[in-house]
Order: structure tokens, then sequence, then C-alpha cells
């Protein structure tokens, strides 16, 4: 709480104002930066070094969205990836080294390779990266840094013209950094003389699944990276999205697209997908799908052509999911929010995403959704009027809205109360009176995403409220529930008691997925492209 008032502190500082020991107060921060809560800095001040601590609100708001995160996980590399996450997140950070330790008193040494195949696929993933100094540190904390060392190196101060050069050449570094397609913590494999004088055995090593000829360095320390799991968050939302404007069919296609594209996507700040032909999209769509199921084709039923009709069955399959995932290429491309982008005219084409579109669309349903369900259709079509026209005044909205200007009026002033619309006086005289001055009313896009972003935080703190609330009337309930002869035996329980306990976890659980439901929401507002 107090690096949340102040800002970034040094620990005797911190010590002096919470009047808590040194100590403490030292191995906290220690938790918290092996947690990614809190990032430092170090500078020299006075001819002495002193380091600055700050709180990571970022990483802090992404706490919510754990039980997403460990889903994804379980999904994407099993129970033993499950199993590996769960360590990390009780300690921090993990090495190779230590996770062979903890697993040693409770697992066989032939089951501890499975773990370290496992945690090597999530760092190739880049789901898990290491951690070094540079990794605690903010970019501006890192971009000061920098530019300071920079400018050390100069005889005299730059000019204005020079420090912009510094800071673009800074940067560009940064970036680089960020964006580098290099997996730090892996070394080469290290094999015994008998291995040098086999090549088959060596083949063999190099041909394996746990890798190839390159396995993790066991000293290398490791810690989630919250951009890459990001990533999923945000692909399922665009999988969600495609579904709501087409079907499951359209959902499956651009779910094997992002999967194609998997690899080069390294967070949410990525622009668009790298291009994909339609034969790689084909392949990679699975058959269980049965996409051709979900659309109309103009050979389906009494149109077919007779010799497709004719063929065998795996035939038509192969024919009809080509051509039904290249219809579904093309309803989705014509689509008006025009995120899927087809770069060759001719013939069946190429795509991208194109995610900046993507999440601009998903913005703006999620923003319809809110004001049609509390304001109703016809907030709905005054928004959707002044998203297309950039000025204009209550009578020509009435007309293009078809609607009464009292109705149109009070429907303006609830938009305007919630922060969607915004109104522009025009004076035609110098003593500004209501009956010689023009409202104009207009939209801004960045604002109604910040005022949805305020609803969304007002809501999950109410929700927040209410689970303290649950579990403040059940405490004796919980509190008796823990103790160790009930745990041991649950008959202790009444048939009352256990109603109630019932009741409490359903309500819970509905309040957890109300959670997690507005969370996804603040994933695409908040830390996409941003």
């Amino acid at each position: 709480m107090f690096l949340n008032k102040r800002g970034r502190a040094t620990s005797a500082f911190i010590a002096s104002e919470t009047k808590l020991s040194k100590k403490n107060v030292i191995e906290s921060l220690t938790i918290l930066i092996q947690h990614s809560l809190v990032t430092f800095f170090e500078n020299i001040e006075n001819g002495s070094q002193k380091v600055f601590y700050s709180l990571n609100k970022k990483n802090l708001l992404r706490r919510p969205r754990i039980g997403l995160y460990l889903a994804k996980i379980e999904e994407k590399f099993g129970k033993i990836g499950l199993e590996i996450a769960n360590v990390i997140l009780t300690n921090g950070i993990l090495s190779q080294e230590k996770l062979v330790e903890i697993l040693r008193a409770t697992k066989a040494e032939k089951v501890i390779g499975y773990y370290k195949d496992s945690m090597f696929n999530m760092v190739n993933d880049r789901v898990l990266v290491m951690a070094n100094q540079e990794y605690f540190q903010t970019t501006s904390e890192l971009k000061l840094k920098m530019e300071d060392n920079e400018i050390k190196t100069l005889a005299v101060p730059p000019t204005a013209k020079e420090l912009d050069e510094i800071r673009s050449r800074i940067n560009e570094e940064i970036y680089l950094k960020q964006n580098s397609r290099v997996i730090s913590g892996t070394k080469r494999k290290e094999y015994p003389n008998s291995y040098s004088d086999n090549d088959h055995k060596r083949y063999r090593a190099y041909d394996d699944e746990s890798g190839g000829d390159v396995e993790l360095d066991p000293k290398s320390w490791f810690v989630f990276s919250f951009d890459r799991l990001d990533v999923y968050m945000r692909n399922n939302q665009l999988v969600m999205f495609t579904e709501s404007i087409t079907n499951v069919g359209g959902g499956s296609i651009i779910k094997a697209m992002l999967e194609l594209s998997d690899n080069a996507i390294k967070s949410c700040r990525e622009a668009k997908t790298f291009t994909l032909t339609t034969n790689q999209i084909v392949q990679k769509v699975p058959a269980e799908q049965e996409i051709h199921k979900h659309i109309i084709l103009g050979n389906d039923q009494d149109n077919m052509n007779m010799y497709y009709a004719k063929a065998e069955p795996t035939q038509v399959s192969m024919h009809v999911v080509g051509e039904s995932i290249y219809s579904f290429l093309e309803l989705i491309t014509n689509n008006k929010a025009r995120f899927l982008i087809k770069t060759d005219g001719i013939g069946p084409g190429q795509y991208y995403i194109d995610f900046k579109k993507a999440i601009s669309a998903i913005k703006n349903k999620h923003l319809q959704d809110f004001v049609r369900s509390n304001l109703g259709n016809d907030c709905v079509r005054l928004l959707n009027i002044l998203s297309e026209h950039d000025y204009l005044d209550e009578k020509q909205l009435c007309k293009l809205a078809l609607t009464s200007s009292v109705k149109c009026r009070e429907n303006l002033m609830n938009l305007a109360n919630s922060g969607f619309v915004e109104i522009q006086e025009i004076h035609r005289s110098a003593d500004r009176a209501p009956s010689r001055t023009i409202y104009l009313y207009t939209t801004n896009e960045q604002r109604q995403q910040a005022a949805l972003l305020k609803i969304m935080y007002q809501t999950a703190a109410f929700i927040y409220s209410l689970i303290d609330h649950e579990k403040s009337v059940q405490s004796k309930l919980i509190a008796k529930c823990k103790r160790a002869d009930v745990i041991a035996d649950p008959s202790l329980l009444s048939a009352y008691e256990r109603n109630c306990l019932d009741k409490l976890n359903s309500n819970l659980e509905k309040l957890q997925v109300s959670l997690q439901r507005i969370d996804s929401m603040v994933l695409v507002f908040r830390d996409c492209l941003s």
C-alpha cells in the first residue's frame, strides 16, 4: 500500500515511514520482486548508489486472471505443465535445478525427466523467460539509465536534435531486445564420450522430442512471461468475436490461423500476423471440426454437382472442406470489421490478421453490448450515427435516428452522463445565453474506452465486496470447516451446515466467473496494443 501511494522509494525510507524493521522490509521487497510485483532501479546520488523500488501495477492488476493462465497452460502443456506453473506461482522464480530438488521429495527419478522436458517446452514456447536484472526493471527506468550512460560519454551536453537521436536509438535497441527470437537460459547438451564415437546415438539424441541437441541451463532462473500468456487470452477473445459474426466454423478458421502464427507473436503489442496461404489454413484446420457443416455452399443438397454426388465420400470431403474454408475466409474478409486482410486477389489468395482492427472491432462490440443492456437499443443507434458523423445537433440526430426530440434528448443525456458522448457548445453571442447556443454532439473513441474501463473497475470492486460479504456471513462455518477433526470426518457437519456450505461455494463460483468475464474485457481495453 505504501508503494502504491508513494510511487517509488528506497528501503530505508519505507522502513522509516511504515515503522517496520529494515530486515523485514528487505525480505518483503525480495518476495515481491520474485513474484514480479515490484521493480527496482539503481541510481547514483551524491557519490553513493541508491536502489529505488516501485510497484508494478500492470502485473498486480493481472493477478485476477491467474486462473485463466493456469487453464491455458494445462490445455497446452498438460498436467505436468500445470504442476510446474503452480510451483512457479508459489516460489515466484524457478530454476530447473530447484525444480528437481522439490520433485525428488515426492517423485521418482524417471518421472522427473518428464518435468524437465515440459519445462523446456514452456521456455521454448516463451511462456517462461529467463529472469535477469533487466527483467525486474520497468522500460521507462531502463531508458533513463541508458540515456544517462549515453550522455556521460559526451564531452559537452547534447543539443535537442542529438538528444532525440539518442532516445530513438535507445528505443530501437530496447525494441530489438524485447522482440528478439533468441531464447535465453538454454545450452547445448553434454554427452558422454561414447556418444561422440557413435553417430547413430548422437542422431537419436538430436532427434529427441525433449529439445534435440539443446537443454535448459540448470542454474538459470525463469519467471512467467505475462505478455506471452496475454496473447492466448487475446486470441480467445478474437475467436469468440469471429464466432459472433459468423459461427463456430469461422472461429475455428481464425483459431487455426492464430496457431500457425503463434511462434512469431510474443505480446499483445504485435500489429499483425505473418501472411498465410489458403492451403496452409486448410491443412491446419482439424478434420473433427467438420467445417463443411457450418456453411451452405452452392453445390449443397439439391444443387450439388452430380460428379461430387457420385464420387467417393473422402473425395467429396476434401473438395467441400477446401471450398468451405475459402468461403469462410471471403466472408470474414468482407465483414465490416475488416480485420482479416487478403493480400492477393488472384485465386484462393493469402491472408493475415490485422490485430489493430480486430481489437478495435472487439472494443466496439463490448461497448455496444454494454450500452444496449443498460441504456437500450436507441442509444446504440445514436452511438452508431455519431461514430459515422463527427458533429451533429439534436435536430439532425432526430431525423437520422427516426425518433422524437424528447426521447432523443433523454438518450443523449444518458450517454453524456456515462461518458460515451461529448457535447460541444458554440455560442452565437457574447453573453453565452443557452437560447443562443448551438449544442453539437460527438464521440471520442479513447474517452469512450476509458469510461467503459472505469465502469469495469467499479463492477470488479463491487464483486470483490460481495465476495468478502459472503465470506463474512459464513465466517464461523468456514472456520469450522478448516478444523482438523472436521477435515478428517466431514460427518461432523450437520445437514443445514452442508447446505449452507454448498450455497456459499455456488455463490463464490458464480462471482469468480463474473470476475473472469470482466477481466477478459479489461484485457482487451487495457493490455492490447498499449
